[in-house]
């Protein structure tokens, strides 16, 4: 059982389960003055580098470190890494692991969560954790939460000998997290988002022969190239519920579209495959449609119309924001919970902006493709779930 006085038996479990999960333990030692300068004093430092997301994790015996002191040592390894350059390239979060090894009250522990660096670093992302080995317990900051690298450090506290990971399973472990990420650069390199870039295309010839057989605001042209009229749906034309979607209204209204189309879509049709890609735009796009329709029907406004992908748009929206609550055996976790969290505030605030900074917005159709979107993902599922016979035969085409 790892308690009192064992601190060194559980930074070698933290090097196998960190190890295991393809962490790469950085040199602390034997370095030059400029490195030692800030790396020295720290027990281990971790790094974890996943797609779109890269986390150094410093761990420090805390035992008698006041939390002046521990921020001053937090305000050395914060202006080393960024005299290094490190956070010209991008965000890293920075998380300082203080050990208590022989224990600590939970108001101490609380206490230590709280300290960070004294002054702000553009780019950087920190936060303290708190392990009290004695009672076998991690405390985190409630804004910071880290769940899967939280799990790392619980097993490395396994309360029993025959829980602490053996060299042969961490080995297994890593085999098969370098296989994962192997599969999804694979995956990212071989799918080229063509169904995107075609999906774009065709709406910019549909608006170009818009404009030149009458113009987008004529009704004749919009009855014409199947606008969604509502009075002529209810009489039967239901063929409208899908080509509204390859219509629009100006110049804004397409250019906006398809660049919200670029930046979903090319990602989106990368994480399903074009199969999934393209049921869930049509789908979300139909969704979209039925709710617009169904809402003028039941107000009494069949005279409207509606026209534009801005529906299907959401609905990929929507597959990306569900993305974190899919299991997949190629894409990593990290990086599916990076994605919704990137995309539901964009999300949220892309529908803020529609209802009450823009005219002429159905928010009924932006509402119904989102939700039919987020429900049509998870029913289909993201590549690398365990029923994805897509991604199999993709794997098999590919030489996987």
């Amino acid at each position: 059982m790892i308690g009192t006085g064992d601190y060194p038996y559980f930074l070698e479990s933290l090097d196998r389960v960190f190890g295991a999960e393809g962490a790469e333990q950085m040199v602390t030692t034997g370095l030059g003055p400029a490195l030692a300068a800030w790396t020295s004093g720290w027990d281990r430092l971790f790094f974890v580098n996943s797609p779109g997301a890269q986390s150094v994790y410093a761990l420090i015996l805390a035992d008698g470190l006041s939390p002046q002191r521990l921020q001053a040592r937090w305000d050395e390894i914060a202006r080393g890494i960024a005299s290094g350059g490190a956070l010209s390239a991008g965000t890293l979060t920075l998380i300082v692991v203080a050990v208590y090894a022989n224990g600590a009250d939970a108001s101490a522990l609380r206490v230590t969560t709280r300290v960070t660096p004294s002054s702000y670093l553009p780019n950087l992302k920190p936060a303290t954790w708190a392990v009290d080995l004695r009672n076998q317990q991690l405390e985190m900051p409630s804004r910071f939460r880290r769940p899967r690298e939280a799990s790392w450090i619980r097993a490395a506290l396994a309360t029993d000998d025959g829980s602490r990971m053996a060299p042969e399973a961490a080995a297994a472990r890593s085999e098969a997290r370098q296989a994962q990420m192997d599969m999804f650069y694979g995956l990212m390199r071989g799918r080229q988002p063509v169904l995107t870039y075609t999906l774009i295309a065709i709406n910019v010839v549909v608006y170009g022969l818009e404009s030149f057989y009458g113009g987008p605001d004529s009704e004749p042209t919009l009855r014409r190239f199947g606008a969604l009229f509502y009075g002529l749906a209810e009489q039967g034309q239901w063929w409208r519920f899908l080509t509204m979607m390859f219509l629009h209204a100006s110049p804004e209204h397409i250019l906006f579209n398809m660049m919200s189309l670029f930046v979903v879509g090319t990602l989106a049709e990368r994480l399903y495959g074009s199969a999934k890609f393209l049921a869930i735009y049509l789908g979300s796009g139909l969704i979209a449609s039925l709710t617009s329709f169904a809402w003028a029907v039941t107000h009494g406004q069949t005279n409207g119309v509606a026209v534009g992908a801005s529906g299907a748009i959401f609905g990929i929206a929507g597959a990306l924001v569900s993305v974190r609550f899919q299991s997949s055996d190629v894409i990593p976790r990290q990086l599916r919970e990076r994605v919704t969290s990137s995309m539901l505030p964009m999300v949220l605030l892309t529908l803020v902006f529609s209802q009450f900074l823009a005219a002429n917005v159905d928010l009924r159709a932006h509402l119904g493709g989102l939700i039919g979107g987020i429900i049509l993902s998870l029913v289909i599922g993201v590549t690398g779930a365990r029923s994805d016979l897509a991604f199999v035969h993709w794997m098999r085409r590919n030489g996987g």
